[in-house]
């Protein structure tokens, strides 16, 4: 197949070339004018890697392009080559699933995917991650509930089930820990819902915290001071 090229546009008798980052491209803005349409192209990296041509439009924030169907361009990543980000609900559509759960009792059918979730509650002050993806820890709010927490184990997608049962698109298929950490079970959650994302890279707090042995007082004058932690205990505080 042969591979697209931008297209060269006239504006006021001058000629516009597009911008070049990388394998990526995208065709100048004047393409969208006067209106700001979405009929510029864009030779942009897709989140399964591969290079595609999507229509967009003029800039709307500092670093994001609208595209068409939804979804923006941005430069920030893969080197700072164009990429593309669809919409939540469209993501799938970019990987194969790598689990198919058809007439279990104990599971409605769906299609169990592998990428990343974006989280939108989540916070991002230099710790929390905003995309969610599996084997991740995850905190999230269970109306008057409170709150719960598990394991990620992948995303879900599910046709409608009756009348009360709607259709998911991007939910994320958990395996959630009851208060008392003595059993977990399947949960799918609401990406809106998380409140935290962290990376499952606390082995050594977890030995210690959940360990056979009882916890002592130094173990009690640490976490005073704010010690007793992961980040201490891996060496990185």
């Amino acid at each position: 197949m042969k591979t697209p090229t931008p297209r060269v546009s006239s504006y006021f008798g001058q000629l516009r070339e597009g911008t070049q980052l990388g394998a990526s491209w995208i065709e100048d803005e004047t393409l969208c004018y006067p209106d700001g349409n979405m009929t510029r192209r864009a030779y942009a990296r897709c989140p399964d890697g591969k290079l595609r041509v999507v229509r967009c439009g003029i800039p709307d924030t500092f670093f994001s392009i609208p595209c068409r169907g939804g979804g923006y361009l941005s430069s920030e990543e893969n080197g700072g080559e164009f990429t593309y980000h669809p919409p939540q609900k469209n993501m799938h559509k970019f990987f194969r699933p790598v689990k198919k759960f058809r007439g279990e009792k104990w599971m409605r059918d769906c299609d169990v995917y592998e990428y990343p979730v974006t989280c939108s509650n989540t916070s991002t002050l230099g710790f929390d991650k905003i995309k969610a993806q599996r084997g991740d820890i995850v905190c999230w709010a269970d109306g008057d509930q409170g709150t719960h927490i598990g394991r990620m184990v992948g995303v879900v997608h599910a046709k409608a089930f009756g009348d009360e049962a709607p259709a998911i698109a991007g939910h994320l298929l958990v395996l959630a820990l009851n208060q008392c950490l003595t059993y977990a079970h399947l949960a799918w959650i609401d990406p809106t819902d998380v409140r935290q994302v962290v990376s499952c890279q606390h082995k050594n707090f977890l030995a210690k915290f959940f360990g056979n042995e009882p916890l002592t007082f130094t173990d009690l004058e640490q976490a005073q001071e704010h010690y007793f932690s992961a980040s201490h205990m891996d060496g990185r505080n």
